[in-house]
């Protein structure tokens, strides 16, 4: 397994991967993007300073098996607190747990945000799910819950069952 920073030939695969995660319970219940938006968002953050996105990518075949896109930047209080923060992050769930694919992604947005001179990482994980105790683990602590409502009709309120305590 190879983990590196993606170029702009990634851009379709990510893409693909990231229509993966758009077809889950939880990201059907906040959450769409057409193909041609995806692959726009990360092209944008690849061109940008303080953004990137990170791969995982089969040695033997060399398909990409996850990512994670990051943003960096000052914060607007206190520009000495420079936050990374977690945009999108998806593992093919057959390659979970297979060599820590997700571990290691981690590690990488980690070591990509202190090379940038960046003082914290902000992750986020779907309410009282496994993610957020993976990033407990790690030593992550929570900080602030976010709230969400939908504001168009039909738009869900509230997750289904299903969606809470799903792995990345």
């Amino acid at each position: 397994m190879t983990i590196r920073e993606a170029t702009d030939a990634d851009v379709p695969a990510i893409a693909t991967l990231a229509e993966h995660f758009l077809a889950t319970p939880y990201a059907r219940t906040y959450l769409g993007a057409s193909r041609a938006g995806l692959e726009l968002f990360t092209t944008y953050l690849l061109e940008q300073p303080l953004c990137t996105v990170i791969v995982a990518q089969l040695e033997e075949t060399c398909e990409l098996v996850g990512f994670i896109a990051l943003l960096g930047g000052g914060s607007p209080l206190d520009e000495a607190h420079a936050v990374c923060e977690e945009l999108a992050w998806w593992v093919e769930p057959d390659a979970r747990g297979a060599g820590r694919v997700g571990a290691r992604l981690l590690d990488a947005a980690e070591a990509w945000a202190r090379a940038h001179g960046l003082k914290w990482l902000k992750m986020v994980a779907p309410h009282q799910s496994r993610v957020g105790r993976f990033y407990e683990r790690r030593g992550y602590v929570p900080v602030e819950t976010a709230y969400s409502k939908g504001l168009v009709d039909g738009s869900r309120t509230r997750p289904s069952p299903d969606v809470r305590g799903r792995e990345r």
